[in-house]
């Protein structure tokens, strides 16, 4: 029992530690498996966590992930899990991209020092 109550601390510190960038990536990360497990309720609640965490002061870029994840959504009432995990593949490799993109300019601003 006590081993149970140390990993839940480690999965809690391990995600305390990560950006939001990084925990879109998780919630894509655990919303793929869920679509490999069948389990709607998983999917469900990623994408649910997925659509809380726009911020619509971008109001444009927000509602077109809403509109992805809502018909993700839709979709996944018709169990239609490799599509939904086609969708979640892609929007996590896209936001992969932008994460290293963002980070790599960001060493290089450390690395330049007052360029």
């Amino acid at each position: 029992m006590e081993l149970a109550k140390t990993d839940t601390r480690n999965i809690d510190y391990n995600l305390s530690n990560l950006s939001p960038e990084e925990l879109v990536l998780k919630l894509y990360d655990l919303g793929i498996e869920g679509c490999e497990q069948k389990d709607p309720e998983k999917v469900l609640r990623v994408l649910n966590e997925l659509v809380a965490s726009l911020d619509f002061n971008y109001y444009e870029t927000a509602n077109t992930f809403n509109n992805v994840y809502k018909y993700a959504i839709h979709i996944l009432g018709n169990g239609d899990f490799s599509e939904i995990q086609n969708i979640l593949n892609e929007l996590r490799s896209a936001w992969d991209s932008f994460v290293t993109a963002k980070n790599g300019a960001f060493q290089k601003k450390l690395d330049c020092g007052v360029c």
